[in-house]
């Protein structure tokens, strides 16, 4: 599976393989994830940080929660948690939704949510973030850069990406936020269509 990740996938788990063992964790888990998501420059950590979560609160939370326990040392292996196993399937399954060829950081975070149980779901409530505020934020946040590369081989995430901000914005009655995303997808739709014309 970790083919099928990029650069900023394989530095997030780097980075919270290094969270957990600072936190004196033997196994890698949601909440090193989430920890290392926001350690990093990537849309991920930008909705994160819109939605009002910040690397030092989710750091020092977790720092009082284990205030018994000792960093680790580098020769002690860190082992993957059922649940980050998981979250790594989800990754890469929400990879495919949003016709990706690779996984991305945003996809991890999706699968963080998606996962739906453990110590980050639980920071992220401790903290107020709400869940759909936050997917939506990030789907905002990844339809931003795949728009600003300019790059018409990106219109296929584009439209997926718009296309499942459309349906959550209709499962929650946001119409302000429906009636954007079927603009956004119609223009794309346009866009592959003549793409397709002058192919």
């Amino acid at each position: 599976m970790f083919e099928k990740f990029g650069q900023m996938p394989l530095k997030i788990i780097f980075t919270a393989r290094e969270e957990a063992r600072s936190l004196g964790d033997l196994n890698l888990d949601s909440e090193h994830i989430l920890l290392a998501l926001l350690s990093l420059d990537c849309a991920a950590a930008r909705a994160l940080k819109i939605c009002g979560l910040t690397y030092l609160e989710v750091k020092t939370e977790l720092e009082e929660l284990r205030s018994e326990q000792d960093a680790l040392s580098e020769e002690q292996e860190i082992a993957f948690s059922e649940s980050c196993r998981r979250i790594l399937e989800f990754a890469f399954l929400e990879s495919r939704m949003l016709k990706e060829e690779s996984i991305l950081a945003e996809h991890i975070l999706l699968a963080v949510l998606k996962e739906g149980q453990g110590v980050a779901i639980g920071l992220l409530a401790h903290f107020g973030i709400n869940i759909i505020d936050l997917e939506i934020a990030l789907l905002y946040q990844l339809a931003a850069e795949k728009k600003a590369l300019a790059d018409e081989n990106q219109l296929p995430a584009l439209l997926a990406i718009w296309s499942r901000l459309r349906a959550l914005a209709e499962d929650l009655s946001y119409r302000d936020l429906a009636q954007e995303a079927l603009k956004q997808k119609r223009l794309i739709e346009e866009a592959l269509q003549a793409k397709e014309i002058h192919s």
